[in-house]
């Protein structure tokens, strides 16, 4: 379900900006369309998309903390309110414009790169995956890495 909410989150707000240059006929300009996509990427894929997860997260904390493979619903009750910050911050990006785009943009993606170094990390150092995609490795399987 989550990668089917990531893609929608990618594709929507291409989609809602296409159509918001179309109907605008004075954002023709390369730097108004690249502003346009901008502002509904912060708006759709930053601040919808966190706000979604925030309230996903936060409603079904306990079947979120067995799908990360953590083992303190805290975690994610953190990780939920982290989105909804950004959620909102997204939202905002429709009223307020300059510094406030680059800010919501560089600490959502310092989030975001954030949570990957953690996955990685679990990953390589304990042999983990915080999300169950893949089968346990077998006894065999570890001893032969190590």
């Amino acid at each position: 379900m989550f990668t089917l909410v990531y893609v929608l989150f990618v594709i929507f707000p291409i989609f809602t900006a296409s159509c918001h240059v179309v109907v605008d006929k004075n954002s023709r300009s390369e730097q108004k369309i690249v502003a346009r996509f901008l502002q509904h990427y912060l708006v759709v894929g930053v601040g919808l998309q966190g706000i979604f997860l925030a309230l996903y997260e936060a409603l079904n904390a306990e079947k979120m903390t067995q799908f990360m493979n953590l083992h303190s619903i805290y975690v994610v009750d953190e990780i939920a309110r982290a989105h909804l910050a950004f959620g909102i911050l997204g939202v905002l990006c429709i009223w307020f414009r300059k510094g406030f785009w680059m800010a919501t943009g560089l600490g959502y993606a310092i989030f975001l790169y954030s949570r990957a170094y953690a996955q990685i990390e679990a990953m390589l150092q304990k042999g983990q995956h915080l999300l169950k995609v893949s089968q346990p490795r077998s006894e065999e399987h570890t001893s032969e890495l190590q």
